[in-house]
């Protein structure tokens, strides 16, 4: 199979809502302030909540950092909470040299590949669907950083714990490790699931295979034009649909499709 394209890490910002067996509704009014941009309250109130422990507001933090592009961590009620988690790492380590806290220059470094990545891994653990999925792609990364190594079978472990909470990404980044040999089942079976899911990624791949029974996929057209109609008639992913459009059209123009 071809064309694969694997879910950036800087890709387009947006907040999760499968929260697996964990309630969001404690950090609701956070999140909502953040989906409205209003940082300063957002950041504050998640900083408060992940004093108190609560998963979902420290998941949201570290992935807010993970994210590179961070709105949490200039403000300095949160960034306490950021250096914690960072001094928790080095004691954890039991670092026989002494290692002077960071400068304010210096401390985004640290807080990106360590802090950040700490704070989502304490979510998944606790349960936390999002932070689970998010785990698992970090342990796709290509390159190696001050607190992840690439490690795929770890990162099926926590992309099947994404999926069982509801994720469509979880279970199309499973599809892409079913195709190095790293997840169990058939990169068709993922994807298929994660299309019915709403992955438009894994629709585009569907569509594109089980039209003709292509790379293992089953021969089903009237579900390939299933998605097809959905990628059409979206307007979240612009290149998907056009697309699809263009796939629908050559169709249309073949006799093989009739609205």
């Amino acid at each position: 199979m071809s064309n694969i394209v694997v879910f950036s890490l800087a890709s387009a910002f947006s907040l999760p809502v499968i929260a697996g067996g964990i309630s969001e509704d404690g950090a609701r009014s956070a999140i909502e302030a953040y989906k409205a941009k209003n940082y300063q309250i957002a950041c504050n109130k998640f900083a408060d909540l992940a004093a108190k422990n609560d998963p979902v507001a420290i998941y949201y933090l570290g992935y807010d950092v993970d994210f590179s592009n961070s709105y949490c961590l200039p403000i300095t009620k949160t960034l306490k909470i950021y250096t914690d988690f960072w001094w928790g790492i080095v004691r954890d380590r039991n670092f026989k040299d002494k290692i002077n806290k960071p400068n304010s220059s210096l401390l985004i470094g640290y807080i990106s590949g360590e802090a950040a990545g700490k704070m989502i891994e304490v979510s998944a653990e606790a349960g936390y669907g999002p932070a689970q999925t998010r785990l698992g792609q970090l342990y796709m990364r290509f390159e190696v950083d001050a607190y992840f190594v690439r490690n795929l079978d770890l990162a099926a472990k926590w992309l099947q714990k994404g999926s069982e909470s509801g994720s469509d990404l979880a279970e199309y980044l499973l599809g892409v490790l079913a195709e190095n040999g790293a997840a169990q089942g058939t990169p068709a079976e993922h994807y298929i699931k994660a299309a019915d899911r709403g992955n438009f990624y894994s629709m585009q791949l569907v569509a594109q295979n089980m039209y003709n029974g292509d790379n293992g996929f089953p021969k089903d057209r009237e579900k390939a034009l299933y998605y097809l109609k959905i990628l059409a008639n979206q307007n979240e992913d612009m290149n998907k649909k056009k697309w699809a459009i263009t796939v629908i059209q050559n169709l249309y123009n073949q006799n093989v499709y009739r609205n």
